[in-house]
């Protein structure tokens, strides 16, 4: 391990007078020119003896030049100055760390990372600690020492599965896959951090990865709705309808004894009505249309003003030619959003095939008024951000719900060279190439008979 000054945040003390001097250690601390860098650092401890800056710098120096004991005296110093100086914590934990004094080293990191939780190098240094300890240096036989470790293990865990989802929830799954990694260094049998790097791997685009590790959470735990239920999710978006409908059906059978609690917690509702809308997604691929209604049904119970809920039932029923039961789930999201242009669209198709000519032609004004003040904004933040994938992939639905299939997949092509384990983007994709082709040929066809007759 070598010390960098990178790893420090000391230059907020610096005064305008002493800032020459300190620049020129530093310069020379850099350059390895260690015995100028500590005459330096020396010339201001001699004038200003508590000069946090000039002491941790030195002791930096010090270490730098193997003089350990003196570099633990400076940071022992500096914290006397400053007691909550994450810089100083820094210096002491990485010169015991060279020591082999690795409990000592955890301490003062764990007080640095108290100070500032986002110090990933901090983070890295303890993750390799705590692994040093697990193997052969910590003294399991001392119940106070034993009791601090783990209550610092656990802080430690915590703040790295934090940092992980938080990279998770910004989509910078790279970054969050690191966290997660060093948590299952540290604890292999961590469920939060299996699932989620399971699913790190999933939007990755590494599936079999992904359900090793989602395969492994289960393991530890079989009866995690979480990961259950997302493990469900993956084997349906993958066309394993038979295993997908197994897990759901386990989270089915477990929340099913508290759904009529009255204490239900909005996790277990959302879990439950989320198990039920694949289950009834499942079934209508399999062409199982009534049990898709029955599925649905019940999950219109437990969350009756659901837009998604609602909207696929609707669907249903329109595919099934019931366009009365359609237009009146369609109106009850209708009066939640009113301007879904899906929605009215929908409708105005079920109205069509009703023979409401009016009312259909009202709907279709409405919607394509809807998707073409839709595709003003898209293209004007895509004006100023050209390559933007939520924005492109919004933009290519919108032409694709016009039936601009040619657009649609012109957006979609675009996010693909970006993004090309984008699941989402290949499926419209395909799709928008099969309603171009199909509108091509339909086009070509009108054109021959034309000249025929």
């Amino acid at each position: 391990m070598a010390f960098s000054i990178d790893n420090y945040v000391i230059f907020n003390y610096i005064n305008n007078e002493q800032e020459d001097v300190i620049n020129l250690g530093i310069s020379c601390l850099k350059l390895g020119h260690y015995i100028d860098s500590l005459d330096q650092f020396n010339f201001i401890l001699d004038i200003i003896s508590n000069n946090l800056t000039a002491l941790i710098l030195r002791g930096i120096t010090y270490s730098k030049l193997e003089k350990y004991e003196n570099a633990l005296s400076d940071a022992h110093r500096s914290l006397e100055i400053e007691p909550t100086s994450p810089s100083s914590f820094i210096l002491r934990g990485e010169t015991y760390f060279i020591l082999g004094k690795f409990n000592e080293t955890l301490l003062d990191l764990c007080k640095a990372l108290e100070i500032n939780p986002n110090n990933t190098y901090v983070l890295t240094l303890s993750g390799e600690i705590y692994l040093k300890l697990q193997l052969y240096e910590f003294d399991h036989s001392n119940a106070e020492s034993l009791a601090h470790y783990s209550n610092a293990l656990q802080k430690l865990i915590n703040t790295l599965l934090f940092h992980g989802e938080s990279f998770y929830s910004l989509k910078q799954y790279d970054k969050a896959l690191l966290y997660y990694d060093k948590v299952l260094e540290i604890d292999p049998f961590n469920l939060i951090a299996s699932y989620f790097r399971g699913k790190v791997y999933y939007s990755l685009g590494k599936y079999y990865k992904a359900f090793l590790d989602l395969n492994k959470a289960l393991d530890i735990n079989p009866i995690d709705m979480a990961t259950l239920l997302y493990r469900g999710e993956t084997y349906f978006n993958h066309g394993h309808y038979d295993k997908a409908f197994f897990d759901l059906k386990k989270v089915l059978k477990l929340y099913d004894e508290d759904l009529y609690n009255l204490g239900i917690s909005l996790e277990i509702k959302s879990n439950y009505t989320n198990a039920l809308i694949l289950q009834a997604k499942i079934c209508f691929n399999l062409e199982k249309h009534s049990d898709t209604i029955q599925f649905l049904s019940k999950a219109l119970e437990i969350e009756p003003k659901n837009k998604i809920i609602l909207t696929l039932r609707g669907s249903t029923y329109f595919y099934l030619n019931q366009h009365n039961d359609a237009i009146r789930d369609l109106n009850k999201v209708l009066e939640l959003e009113q301007n879904n242009a899906t929605v009215i669209f929908l409708r105005g198709e079920a109205f069509y095939c009703l023979g409401f000519f009016h009312e259909a032609l009202v709907d279709f004004n409405e919607a394509l008024k809807q998707y073409n003040n839709v595709l003003n904004d898209l293209s004007k933040s895509l004006k100023i951000e050209p390559d933007f994938v939520s924005t492109l992939i919004l933009r290519g639905t919108a032409y694709f719900n016009l039936r601009k299939y040619d657009k649609a997949h012109e957006d979609f092509s675009k996010v693909f060279e970006i993004e090309p384990n984008n699941e989402t983007t290949v499926k419209y994709l395909i799709d928008a190439f099969n309603g171009f082709d199909f509108t091509s040929n339909k086009h070509f066809m009108i054109n021959v008979l034309k000249n025929l007759k």
